[in-house]
């Protein structure tokens, strides 16, 4: 498998010549990317290989911090990390301010920016986010380079969320972009803002957003 972000495609950790960190195992911790308070306890994996392959990698090794910068991504400023998964296919963005310069183009609109147009103008006046590739949210970011690539249609899309949890514009513009692009569903690994904890999202093809999972029947 590959892992992309942006427009730099990373070798798997089979094929890479270093040798593994000492201590490294299977469920080691994610690392601590730029503002992740809260993250610390995440034993995020990412499995490689067929569907049932119990075989898999932590993101540290899978994509370390040296990739991401070879990719031109501000660390510094990359307080949000989306990870989309396809069928072992990764494709990874930050938020706006950590996105690499070459890929933060506003003249590149999104898969759904003709949906973010319908939208009815905001009080405040400013422009809503996830029109543009300047403009884009991690999680759309993600989804766009996937969709690019032609590898959406009738998948499961998985998505890690790492950083914060996702924000109230991205709820509907992820329905937005899983339609657009044809996925079959989509599921959302994030941490809750307040309590710090796990939580999960859905999406299913006639949703105009995604929905918690919660234990409530």
């Amino acid at each position: 498998p590959v892992v992309k972000a942006g427009s730099v495609a990373v070798k798997s950790v089979d094929n890479m010549i270093s040798p593994l960190a000492k201590g490294v195992d299977a469920n080691e911790k994610l690392p601590v990317v730029g503002k992740t308070e809260g993250y610390e306890n995440q034993t995020t994996t990412i499995s490689i290989g067929a569907e049932n392959n119990a075989t898999a990698v932590p993101l540290k090794i899978q994509l370390s911090n040296e990739s991401l910068k070879a990719s031109g991504v501000n660390l510094d400023k990359a307080e949000v990390i989306a990870r989309v998964d396809i069928n072992g296919q990764v494709y990874i963005d930050t938020n706006q301010k950590g996105r690499a310069a070459n890929l933060a183009d506003k003249n590149t609109p999104t898969l759904i920016a003709d949906k973010i147009a319908e939208k009815p103008p905001r009080k405040d006046g400013v422009p809503y986010p996830n029109a543009n590739m300047a403009t884009a949210h991690a999680e759309i970011g993600a989804i766009q380079q996937a969709y690019k690539q032609g590898v959406t249609k009738d998948k499961n899309i998985v998505i890690h969320v790492q950083g914060k949890d996702v924000c109230t514009y991205c709820r509907q513009d992820i329905a937005s972009a899983a339609e657009k692009s044809e996925a079959r569903s989509v599921t959302i690994h994030a941490i809750d803002n307040d309590t710090k904890l796990p939580k999960v999202y859905t999406w299913e093809r006639g949703q105009s957003s995604i929905r918690e999972v919660t234990n409530e029947k």
